[in-house]
């Protein structure tokens, strides 16, 4: 019978570790090269309307807000807000090193529960094409030995060999 080499980094292990650390560095590179700045609401953000009981409000909408920029310029765009929010409130956004605001980068609690979503799929989809990989495996051993077995049945046949 044939032997199998076992190896302790399967396949699907060392794919599931590589999309998790993936994940953790996209995540860590979106944050870098970002940076907070107060903002203020120009105008009223809309409430948010759940599917089930009418307004939410920590569903984040789209709203104008305005800050000032380091050397003194107001700029204003828009930007994810809490649903409800008032004109003149303060918020936080976050803009990369050319101006413009960029969604919040992850908390460390999000990019971990990230990486871990990352990891199970990579992980079931690493067990899935094993396991492909298993049965089809099989089905070919199957008929590799049925053909086998013809093979020799034929040949006994034309030897005159004939089995009990």
């Amino acid at each position: 019978m044939w032997q199998r080499r076992r190896c302790c980094c399967s396949p699907h292990r060392l794919w599931a570790s590589a999309t998790a650390a993936v994940a953790e560095h996209s995540a860590l590179d979106r944050a870098r090269g970002l940076h907070r700045v107060a903002a203020y609401l120009v105008e009223d953000a809309p409430s948010a309307l759940s599917r089930f009981s009418g307004a939410a409000t920590d569903h984040p909408v789209r709203a104008r807000v305005k800050w000032t920029t380091p050397d003194g310029n107001p700029r204003s765009d828009t930007a994810s807000v809490a649903a409800g929010s008032k004109a003149g409130s303060p918020t936080t956004v976050w803009l990369d090193d050319a101006g413009s605001i960029q969604p919040t980068p992850p908390d460390p609690a999000q990019a971990e529960s990230q990486e871990a979503a990352l990891g199970a799929a990579a992980g079931g989809t690493g067990v899935l094409v094993v396991g492909t990989c298993w049965a089809a495996r099989l089905r070919l051993d199957r008929r590799r030995r049925t053909q086998c077995d013809r093979a020799w049945a034929e040949f006994d046949a034309r030897r005159g060999h004939r089995h009990a």
